[in-house]
């Protein structure tokens, strides 16, 4: 059972390695992205046009990428911890 246990434990550390670093590039991409609209559109007061919105586009793409995969990364990890262990028990 301890070695269960340690096993769990270790992916637990794992996960949260991961979604530490996952954290960090969010709120580095989410600020690159505030960042680009306030420093490109609010002061001069220009509308954007198609070819300045693909940037913005892209960085919004990828900022909900990141969430996704780190979301998804986590409930599968969670799930097939879960998983390991009813197949213990039954």
């Amino acid at each position: 059972m301890s070695e269960q246990a340690t096993k769990i434990r270790s992916e637990l550390a794992k996960l949260k390695g991961q979604q530490k670093w996952m954290t960090k590039l969010q709120w580095l991409l989410g600020a690159m992205l505030l960042l680009f609209i306030t420093k490109s559109y609010l002061p001069t007061g220009k509308n954007p046009t198609d070819s300045d919105l693909f940037p913005i586009l892209c960085l919004c793409v990828g900022w909900l990428g990141m969430l996704t995969q780190s979301f998804h990364s986590s409930t599968t990890t969670l799930s097939n911890i879960i998983l390991e262990q009813l197949e213990d028990v039954v």
